[in-house]
């Protein structure tokens, strides 16, 4: 899943065009760059879950 996060990011946002630029001038290959994409995406998906958890367990249940 991360993996097609990364490449459709990859092809719509520039953000991530420049950042993936920026790790293959610095002299990583193309795939390693992709990686620490990844990487950085697993960061965002897991703070989002933990949000959506504490949303979560905050509510309260009405019997």
């Amino acid at each position: 899943a991360l993996h097609i996060i990364a490449i459709g990011r990859l092809r719509t946002d520039e953000k991530t065009k420049t950042y993936v630029a920026r790790r293959i001038a610095e002299g990583h290959s193309k795939l390693e760059a992709i990686r620490s994409l990844k990487r950085y995406i697993a960061r965002e998906v897991f703070g989002i879950i933990m949000r959506r958890q504490q949303d979560i367990n905050r509510t309260r249940i009405a019997a």
